[in-house]
């Protein structure tokens, strides 16, 4: 698996920078809970999505964790190392979350 998969976890960017993460119109610091969960990614790589002080957060086993920044819903971006990678919140038309999709290629299905 490319390495720069496991970088999207080692995110250096401070999540009150961004100012609108946990402030989605009607949601409150609890808008993203949805979003949280584990998810697998090519059967290898577990990351788990988290809320922690009105953030949403990327983490992954023996990488780290670190904020995500919302760009419109359902989308987010995560900064590190000079790099930005696109993480895209797949859903049902209910609203479900269903997985994620990392800058377009790389998918991820939720398991919990």
């Amino acid at each position: 698996m490319p390495r720069r998969l496991f970088a999207i976890a080692l995110l250096i960017a401070a999540c009150p920078a961004f100012g609108t993460i946990g402030e989605s119109p009607g949601g409150g610091g609890d808008a993203y809970s949805r979003y949280a969960g584990k998810y697998r990614l090519a059967g290898l790589l577990s990351l788990t999505v988290f809320q922690e002080e009105g953030c949403l957060h990327l983490h992954a086993p023996m990488h780290g964790s670190g904020p995500l920044e919302e760009i419109s819903p359902g989308i987010f971006q995560a900064r590190q190392g000079g790099k930005t990678y696109g993480i895209e919140f797949r859903q049902t038309p209910a609203g479900a979350i269903t997985g994620l999709t990392i800058n377009q290629k790389y998918t991820a299905k939720k398991v919990d």
